[in-house]
């Protein structure tokens, strides 16, 4: 079976107090066959300087005027290459081994990326008093999902990339 390629987008404007963290969740995977895209929304606080330091690990990345963080996931989604895609706000975390979780769940199960809708599972929301747990699993289609389940969190989601060429998000 093909090793899995992962598109991450991440959206960001005046991030700067979150952003290294988030950065950080993501080159620290220990699935290595990802794509890292960042489109900043032309920052004005520190973003920049942490763009910068880190800037080998992205494949793309820019910082100019958008529309704001939609804009952003969707220029995201133009450059993206992977079989997986999804994105993980400048304020949002992906756990330790996410990717190596959702490549052996495909793996595992004999899955073909081309066949999945979306593919997701568990979400920490983090609140002033600590964390609550919601957690969710699974492998749907997109027909299902919107019919039947709408609590799919973003951060715990990654879609096929022929689901989204085929409603026309990449292109």
């Amino acid at each position: 079976m093909n090793e899995i390629l992962f598109s991450i987008i991440t959206p960001s404007y005046n991030s700067g107090k979150y952003l290294e963290e988030t950065i950080l969740s993501v080159i620290n995977q220990s699935y290595k066959n990802f794509e890292f895209i960042l489109i900043d929304g032309g920052s004005t606080d520190n973003t920049l300087d942490i763009i910068s330091k880190y800037e080998k690990h992205f494949t793309y990345w820019v910082s100019e005027k958008d529309n704001g963080q939609t804009n952003a996931i969707n220029k995201g989604f133009k450059k993206a290459k992977g079989d997986l895609v999804t994105w993980v706000c400048a304020d949002d975390l992906l756990y330790p081994d996410t990717l190596m979780t959702v490549a052996n769940y495909i793996h595992q199960h004999n899955l073909s990326t081309e066949r999945i809708g979306v593919i997701y599972g568990q979400s920490l929301n983090f609140t002033d008093d600590g964390f609550s747990s919601i957690s969710y699993g699974g492998n749907i289609n997109l027909r299902a999902l919107l019919h039947h389940n709408p609590n799919v969190l973003q951060i715990a989601s990654f879609h096929s990339r022929n689901i989204l060429e085929s409603n026309r998000i990449l292109r």
